[in-house]
């Protein structure tokens, strides 16, 4: 398979050849990025490329100046591929869906699965209401179910390797690891707003600027 790789010369692979057509139906069927499996470790299990050159339409979206390679290399050693949690079951993840991966980890949580009607979708869709008295918050989502009944539970399995904090969401720990990454935080400000001279540390928070400052001019962060 022949894999174009941007600046870098064609990476040969001995495994059989596949179309891009099927790299790009891999791509729709990705989770997003604050799912439980990355697209490195899905790369991985459907042996699309090495995990090392994977193709650049498996990469994340990037809304701002990218990091350097050394840099993301410390990021991906310091945090974990799958959730922690997933060490203590018993699971096939090959064999079993996002889904039912997800409804494993809710297990000995509260909450409901409701159901409401998605005129766009023009079929029913689910809803995940959380059980705890006094909360019953609504999400669409079981990871940001997961997320949130772990905030009720206290539960924290993102353990930084530095100096140990814990933390309930795996994009919590990346934001905390950078700041052991790059102690100074001028060198983590790659959000700059294109109208005057601020900038920031992570994308929603130039975003909450560009809500408040520049009105506007919202949609060209």
């Amino acid at each position: 398979m022949n894999c174009e790789y941007p600046e870098q010369s064609t990476y040969q692979d001995s495994r059989p050849e596949t179309d891009d057509s099927s790299l790009m139906g891999l791509k729709k069927s990705l989770p997003p990025p604050h799912a439980l499996m990355t697209y490195e470790s899905l790369a991985k299990i459907y042996c699309v490329c090495p995990i090392s050159q994977y193709p650049s339409m498996l990469s994340l979206p990037s809304y701002g100046p990218k990091f350097s390679s050394d840099l993301k290399l410390e990021l991906d050693s310091a945090i974990p591929l799958l959730d922690p949690e997933l060490a203590n079951l018993n699971l096939d993840l090959q064999s079993m869906t996002r889904e039912e991966v997800y409804f494993e980890l809710l297990k000995g949580y509260q909450y409901q699965t409701l159901s409401h009607f998605d005129d766009k979708k023009q079929r029913s869709m689910p809803l995940y209401k959380c059980g705890i008295p006094g909360c019953g918050k609504i999400l669409q989502k079981l990871w940001n179910l997961l997320d949130h009944v772990r905030m009720h539970a206290g539960v924290k399995p993102y353990i930084c390797k530095w100096c140990g904090n814990r933390f309930t969401q795996k994009g919590n720990l990346k934001k905390h690891v950078k700041q052991h990454i790059r102690p100074n935080v001028d060198d983590r400000r790659r959000y700059n707003c294109r109208y005057c001279s601020r900038s920031y540390t992570e994308r929603y928070n130039l975003k909450n600027h560009m809500r408040k400052c520049h009105p506007d001019k919202q949609g060209s962060i």
